[in-house]
């Protein structure tokens, strides 16, 4: 394609690059499914959803997207809810709408299950996330496995219906 064809679909490098982004951020979102997750079973869902999170966010491709958003946004503000809504946005959704199933099972006590789902991705990116992003060494799946089982107990502890 040549420079003016691309532009005849895209007025703007932003406009192209928020293209570009939100169908990455969606390739990547798009394998991530809690769907056919078992509500009762919440301690071995919430591990399966836990491992496939923490191996997507830490795939390399991922991380260097990660690192081009955050290079970017400031001279290409609207990349950020570009990203935010294909990628992240719809991970949460998954991820919320099991916990509702689950509670809905009786099986997790929450109030929120928006907010829920939302603390349990922080308390599943951890530490792990945050080293990938500055560069500080390969995640070996001892540790994934370790901080996903960590995570999942913590979350169970706080919002267990049987507590």
């Amino acid at each position: 394609l040549s420079k003016a064809t691309v532009y005849a679909y895209f007025t703007s490098k932003e406009e192209l690059f928020g293209a570009v982004v939100a169908r990455e951020s969606e390739r990547y979102a798009e394998g991530f499914n809690a769907g056919e997750l078992d509500p009762g079973d919440v301690q071995a869902s919430l591990r399966i959803i836990a491992q496939r999170f923490l191996r997507l966010l830490l795939s390399p491709d991922v991380i260097a997207m990660n690192r081009i958003i955050v290079g970017e946004v400031t001279r290409f503000p609207v990349l950020a809810e570009v990203f935010w809504q294909a990628g992240p946005e719809r991970i949460r959704v998954q991820v919320e709408g099991y916990l509702r199933r689950a509670a809905e099972a009786r099986a997790l006590k929450l109030a929120d299950p928006r907010l829920a789902a939302g603390q349990f991705a922080a308390l599943v990116r951890g530490e792990l996330h945050f080293r990938a992003l500055l560069g500080l060494g390969p995640v070996d799946e001892a540790a994934l496995s370790a901080a996903a089982g960590n995570a999942v107990a913590t979350f169970i502890r706080a919002f267990d219906a049987k507590r």
